[in-house]
């Protein structure tokens, strides 16, 4: 939780990652972005771990007080909502999180109808509404824009993709990693 409260180098979150298997992944928004360096600490994680240890990325209110309430979220994508299918989606990534400093009053924040992976042609393709822009990240660095992605085009080393969709009062909505 809160990784940049802590200003803990990338490197002591990898020996944690490596060291302790039940932890599925790392908080990147939290309080209404209070710790705006997380996203980038998530990729330097990720950067070190792809795709031999997956570390999924978070989203959450860290409530103290009613006005932290409902801007930091978590989507999970399940068959059905029972505690078995939720526990299964946070420890395999078939979630996505959000970030909407307006909160559930404020401009809707863009929504993710579905993510295809066209595997014959390495395409990922986001359909989505509400969003000005989709930005595609690897190792820390906007790699493509729009609403998919080649992934013959990433860069050499690079072993994973993410996508973040900006969206109206400073909305975003961020994808898990796709592996390559």
């Amino acid at each position: 939780s809160h990784p940049g409260r802590y200003k803990l180098p990338a490197s002591w979150y990898v020996d944690l990652f490596r060291n302790y298997k039940q932890f599925a992944g790392i908080e990147v928004f939290n309080c209404n972005n209070r710790y705006p360096n997380d996203r980038r600490l998530w990729d330097s994680i990720l950067t070190v771990m792809a795709p031999v240890r997956p570390v999924w990325g978070f989203s959450n209110d860290d409530m103290h007080s009613m006005r932290d309430l409902g801007k930091d979220w978590n989507v999970f994508v399940l068959p059905e909502a029972n505690q078995q299918n939720v526990r299964y989606a946070m420890e395999n990534g078939i979630t996505y999180f959000i970030h909407a400093p307006m909160g559930h009053k404020g401009i809707p924040a863009p929504a993710i109808h579905s993510i295809q992976i066209k595997k014959d042609k390495g395409i990922i393709q986001i359909k989505a509404e509400g969003y000005d822009s989709i930005i595609w990240i690897s190792n820390g660095q906007k790699v493509h824009k729009g609403s998919h992605f080649n992934i013959q085009k990433l860069p050499a080393g690079c072993k994973y993709v993410r996508a973040e969709l900006y969206g109206p009062g400073n909305s975003i909505v961020c994808t898990q990693p796709f592996f390559v």
